[in-house]
């Protein structure tokens, strides 16, 4: 009988569940980042949203920690899933 991913120790469930909700999490700001709606640009017109704007100021930090919740998500995943790939085999 096989078990599910689920089924597993409380902190392997912990560790998965938690880097995939960072990783969604800073997916999203990252992509909000990159368009920032609330932002034009008046010298580039064909630029959707704010996508084509250089990022200023205190905004740079924030594209930062977006990107690194999304790395941090991904190497936590990554992690669950060579651990799980442990426990299988030993």
């Amino acid at each position: 009988m096989r078990s599910s991913p689920s089924a597993g120790p409380a902190w392997f469930r912990l560790l998965l569940r938690g880097s995939l909700g960072v990783t969604v999490l800073g997916f999203v700001a990252s992509v909000v980042m990159f368009f920032r709606p609330w932002t034009e640009c008046a010298e580039y017109e064909d630029a959707p949203l704010g996508a084509g704007c250089p990022v200023e100021g205190p905004e740079v930090y924030l594209v930062q920690g977006a990107l690194l919740l999304f790395l941090l998500g991904v190497l936590g995943l990554l992690a669950s899933v060579v651990t799980a790939g442990r426990a299988a085999r030993g």
